[in-house]
């Protein structure tokens, strides 16, 4: 993680710019959210996973970047990843 990682993530809290990435690798380009319909969430999330042994335990996670699209009385949340490379 560093400059690069973090340039990205402040790129993308945008609403317009994650709604176009939304939108073009989604959506194949068709205007279907709108950034006027996103509203920025908590990052962490909680998920129950399974180990090998069959066992279930609780593991929290955090999200770069974590939108709720709100879209008549439908909800979605959409995350994203910010993944730089650098050499």
């Amino acid at each position: 993680m560093g400059n690069p990682d973090i340039a990205v993530k402040n790129w993308l809290s945008d609403n317009e710019r994650f709604a176009d990435l939304f939108n073009g690798m989604v959506f194949g380009g068709r205007l279907v959210v709108r950034a006027e319909e996103l509203e920025s969430m908590d990052r962490e999330t909680d998920i129950i996973v399974t180990d090998k042994d069959g066992k279930r335990k609780g593991v929290q996670r955090y999200r770069d970047i974590v939108k709720r699209w709100k879209k008549g009385v439908d909800l979605a949340v959409l995350t994203c990843e910010a993944i730089t490379q650098c050499r």
